[in-house]
C-alpha cells in the first residue's frame, strides 16, 4: 500500500484531468490495459503514465467504498443529522464539500457548528479512506498527532521500523 503514497497529494488533481476527458468511474479506467492506450492516456492529460499505473494499481487493490457518515467516529448527533440534512451521505461527500478550510468556514456556518468539529469530520472521513482503518484506527491516529492519509503516508516507514 505504502507504494500508492505518491498519489495522495496530486490524485485529486489526475481525477480531475481524468473527468475531463470522459472518465467518469474507476470501472472505465481499469478496463485500459494495454501499454499504448495507457500511454495515450496519460499523454493527453499531461501526467506521467507511471502515476496513471500507480492509479489504476491502487484502483485494483482495493476500491474505495464510501462509508456512510453514521459509521464515521465522534461526531455528535446534532452535526450528523445536520450533515445528513444538507446532502452529505459518506466521506466522500465530506471530503469533497469540506476538504478546502474555505467551505468548512462556510458549511460550519451555515451548520451552525464549529470548524474544529468539521475538521475532525474530515480527518476521520481521510482516514477511514484507508483500507483496514475503522472507528478506533481513526481515533488512535488522531490522538497521535495524525488527522490526514498525507500525514499517515509521511509516518508510516518511521512507524514499520518502529514494530519490526
Amino acid at each position: 500500500m505504502e507504494r500508492h503514497w505518491p498519489l495522495i497529494d496530486p490524485g485529486p488533481q489526475i481525477w480531475t484531468l481524468l473527468i475531463e476527458v470522459g472518465y467518469t468511474t474507476s470501472h472505465s479506467l481499469l478496463e485500459i490495459t494495454d501499454a499504448d492506450s495507457i500511454n495515450a492516456l496519460a499523454d493527453s492529460i499531461g501526467i506521467d503514465p507511471n502515476q496513471f499505473l500507480l492509479l489504476v494499481g491502487l484502483l485494483k487493490h482495493h476500491r474505495f467504498k464510501p462509508i456512510s457518515i453514521s459509521k464515521l467516529p465522534d461526531i455528535s448527533q446534532d452535526l450528523l443529522v445536520a450533515l445528513k440534512n444538507n446532502g452529505f451521505k459518506s466521506n466522500r461527500d465530506v471530503i469533497n464539500m469540506l476538504g478546502q478550510p474555505a467551505h468548512r468556514e462556510n458549511v460550519g456556518r451555515e451548520l451552525d457548528t464549529s470548524i474544529t468539529e468539521l475538521e475532525t469530520v474530515v480527518s476521520v472521513s481521510d482516514l477511514m479512506r484507508k483500507p483496514g482503518v475503522a472507528k478506533t484506527k481513526a481515533r488512535l491516529f488522531r490522538a497521535a498527532g495524525i488527522h490526514s492519509l498525507a500525514t499517515l503516508g509521511s509516518v508510516e516507514p518511521i512507524l514499520s521500523s518502529l514494530v519490526q
